[in-house]
């Protein structure tokens, strides 16, 4: 029995080492090597940028969006009411910045015109007043010299008293011109003084402008949130998920759903330390899904890690964990549409490998 047991063990083993001679051999026939991946891709976050409750949702998982699709729609009527408040202030304002505008003007032709006039009247009083004073001297020559006359006996009384009649109405009379100037002085300072209100008109519309422009400011903003209060696509993507439903209240910032870019889809993937001198940069491969194992994906090798690292934990035997491996990327062509790999799904990478490749 036991002389029996023994020439089967040798049979077990020569079969197992057949087995394994025939697989190195067919690998080596083959020249391509076969390793495990997964899919990753980019994700952008449908996110609100204002807060706000929610009032539809036009996405689902697994949908498709193109760049800037409405994908979400918040509820924006107290900000439409804002808006329609802020927009009949501005016209408000508008209106009275144009009434202001032109008061101010007419303020200016009549302060002009009351200057101007007063100038006028105060050079009219002048003149009348050089003139009496003029009339004045000659009137006081006049009289002095009667005076000495009527004193001397040489003229009668009543021409005399018509000479002094004739003076001290003179002398009343330059009193008369003098108050007629100083008025005339006090109507040109007020007229000139009047600008003011001119300088108090153009404060007036420039505060009243400063006001209109702070509600264009918050009309601005308002518009700005309004246009937040619809949430679109930045990209075209497909809908990886969705992350929010109606009647919901989001903050800033809010996640209301994730889309994957497709032209960001590739496979990570772990390329063994024995063949990092057999692949570069651009080499082709085959992309192979457990789905359809019958329609192999083309690709690239668009990243290799120059770091080395042990082999992620998810390899169950010590053996495999403690070899080193370098991190790959495999890229696909943008202009093939990739649509049977989704994110996290488990692919097979088929990487043709030769003999060592001088660098």
């Amino acid at each position: 029995m036991r002389k029996a047991t023994v020439p089967l063990i040798i049979v077990v083993i020569i079969i197992v080492a057949a087995i394994v001679f025939i697989e190195t051999y067919k690998k080596e026939e083959t020249g391509v090597l076969v390793i495990s991946g997964r899919v990753e891709a980019d994700e952008v976050m449908l996110a609100s940028e204002i807060p706000g409750r929610l009032i539809k949702i036009n996405i689902d998982d697994g949908v498709s969006v193109k760049k800037n699709d409405i994908v979400a729609l918040l509820d924006s009527r107290e900000l439409r009411a804002n808006k329609e408040e802020i927009l009949k202030k501005i016209k408000s304002y508008r209106a009275r910045i144009r009434a202001a505008e032109t008061n101010l003007k007419h303020l200016k032709k009549e302060v002009e015109h009351q200057i101007e006039q007063a100038q006028k009247l105060l050079s009219i009083a002048e003149s009348r007043k050089s003139q009496i004073k003029k009339d004045l001297r000659l009137k006081r020559q006049k009289y002095k010299r009667y005076s000495e006359l009527f004193a001397k006996g040489v003229i009668p009384k009543d021409r005399y008293e018509e000479i002094e009649l004739a003076y001290r109405t003179a002398v009343d009379e330059l009193k008369v011109a003098q108050a007629e100037v100083e008025r005339a002085r006090t109507a040109v300072k007020n007229a000139i003084d009047s600008r003011l209100k001119i300088k108090a008109g153009e404060d007036e519309i420039k505060a009243l402008r400063a006001s209109l422009d702070a509600m264009k400011e918050t009309l601005r903003i308002i518009e700005v949130r309004l246009s937040h209060t619809v949430i679109r696509s930045p990209v075209d993507g497909i809908v990886l998920k969705k992350t929010a439903e109606t009647g919901e209240v989001v903050n800033p910032g809010g996640v209301v759903g994730i889309v994957v870019d497709p032209e960001s889809i590739h496979v990570k993937t772990y390329l063994p330390e024995p063949y990092l001198g057999r692949i570069r940069l651009n080499d082709r491969v085959e992309v192979v899904t457990d789905s359809f194992p019958d329609r192999p994906i083309e690709g690239y090798i668009c990243f290799i890690s120059d770091k080395a690292e042990f082999t992620p934990r998810e390899v169950q035997s010590r053996e495999e964990r403690v070899k080193q491996v370098f991190e790959t990327k495999v890229c696909f062509d943008k202009e093939k549409p990739i649509k049977i790999l989704k994110k996290g799904m488990p692919v097979d990478v088929r990487i043709p490998v030769g003999s060592q490749k001088s660098g």
